[in-house]
């Protein structure tokens, strides 16, 4: 059993005071064993593959059969291979300059996300308007946390920089996309209909924050589920469908236990997928380009440091450049490939060095454990040799997440809150 719980104060709210600007947090009532069911939901709204009808014939590829009736085929599509409507849609013209011009932090992130996150918009606005869902489920549905879509710096003047720029940058991004619907909207369509009119208007805004914000893989946005918050070092996952073999199974995802979680702890998951097992700067950019926050997880907060809650992030340890066994530049191959490399019997030790998270390898130190040593970048004008190439490590580091990055990148991925990964009856998803 959960509750939902106000954030600031710890104070439990129910569904009927809940305030859509405000954080709240999912939290466990009873403990819960690895591996146990916490709730299962179907969504409030699915985004739909059936909207053609709402765009204007210049905004859709054709069909394959269609263009195949016509003599032509699409590029990069074959007879077997049946492109879904997110790629077919066609973004007006100068679209993508506007998206490139954005100079908040998370513009920055890829253009292919950030073109993916506007077609998603995009889609999910015209399924809102192709069947409006009843006015339960809108109730419901616009409950869910969003930044206000008015004066979002004047709502967040205690806010960080850095959080105000990703509330604007969602901001930014839905007004782009209002105004994509308006030149890709079919004359007299419902999409048409609404985005004339001022009120139903600043409903589709408020919709398409909530998308940004709370939906899951396929647009799907859930009432209890889009309230569990993100941390990269979650403590449940989200599972598709149920164990019964009705038809219906696969509309519903199921909240998991990844490990043991005691009665009053919050819920949380990972809404990174893949990239959850990347280092800080490409974490905090994928949230940002796709989710629009800051995670201050313990894992993105912690320093090294010796206290429990103060680890940091112990995925990203490297060897200490200070303390770690080495044989000139090289590290000790003896220790490296050592099943028992912490044999005390053996005078082996590994010493390895957590990092102080940053975003660049000036704003990073690494903490080791064992020498109780940090590792800092030297400025050209000062420190000895040794110190010098004792901070290359962090420069090291930081090249190799960009080049994980960038593979992972180039492999495909989702900017959705919930991604698809591993097998078997029970395909993990996170939001």
């Amino acid at each position: 059993m959960t509750e939902v719980r106000d954030l600031s104060s710890n104070a439990v709210v129910a569904d009927g005071d809940i305030q859509p600007h405000h954080q709240y947090g999912l939290f466990a009532t009873t403990s819960y064993a690895e591996g146990d069911v916490i709730l299962t939901e179907s969504p409030l709204v699915v985004s739909s593959e059936d909207v053609r009808s709402q765009f204007n014939a210049a905004s859709l590829t054709p069909p394959p059969a269609a263009a195949a009736a016509a003599g032509k085929s699409k590029k990069g599509s074959n007879d077997e291979t049946t492109s879904s409507i997110m790629s077919d849609l066609i973004l007006p013209p100068n679209t993508l300059e506007k998206i490139k011009s954005s100079t908040t932090a998370a513009g920055k992130a890829s253009l292919d996300s950030r073109v993916s996150k506007l077609r998603g918009m995009i889609l999910a606005m015209s399924s809102y308007a192709a069947k409006q869902p009843s006015e339960e489920v809108k109730t419901k549905l616009f409950e869910l946390y969003h930044p206000s879509s008015i004066n979002n710096e004047g709502d967040n003047a205690d806010a960080t920089a850095d959080v105000n720029a990703t509330i604007k940058d969602a901001l930014e991004l839905t007004k782009l996309a209002l105004s994509c619907g308006q030149k890709m909207a079919a004359k007299d369509s419902p999409l048409s209909s609404l985005l004339q009119n001022k009120a139903d208007k600043e409903l589709l805004m408020k919709l398409l924050l909530i998308y940004s914000c709370n939906a899951f893989e396929g647009g799907r946005i859930y009432h209890r589920l889009s309230r569990v918050n993100h941390s990269c070092n979650p403590n449940a996952v989200v599972v598709e469908g149920g164990e019964s073999s009705d038809a219906g199974a696969n509309d519903t995802s199921v909240l998991k236990a990844a490990c043991d979680i005691q009665a009053g702890e919050e819920i949380r998951i990972s809404y990174l997928g893949k990239y959850l097992y990347a280092g800080f700067p490409v974490r905090q950019r994928v949230l940002r380009d796709s989710k629009h926050f800051v995670c201050k997880c313990s894992r993105c907060s912690g320093s090294g440091g010796e206290e429990e809650e103060d680890h940091g992030d112990l995925a990203s340890r490297v060897p200490c450049p200070v303390c770690h066994p080495r044989t000139g530049r090289y590290l000790d191959e003896d220790v490296m490939f050592d099943e028992d490399a912490n044999d005390d019997e053996n005078g082996i030790n590994v010493c390895y060095a957590v990092p102080a998270n940053g975003l660049t390898a000036e704003e990073r130190s690494l903490r080791c454990q064992s020498c109780k040593g940090t590792t800092s970048i030297v400025s050209d004008g000062g420190g000895s040799m040794r110190k010098k190439k004792e901070g290359m490590a962090i420069k090291y580091m930081c090249m190799a997440e960009e080049k994980v990055l960038d593979r992972m990148e180039s492999t495909g991925g989702s900017d959705n809150k919930q991604q698809k990964s591993g097998g078997g009856d029970d395909t993990e998803t996170e939001r």
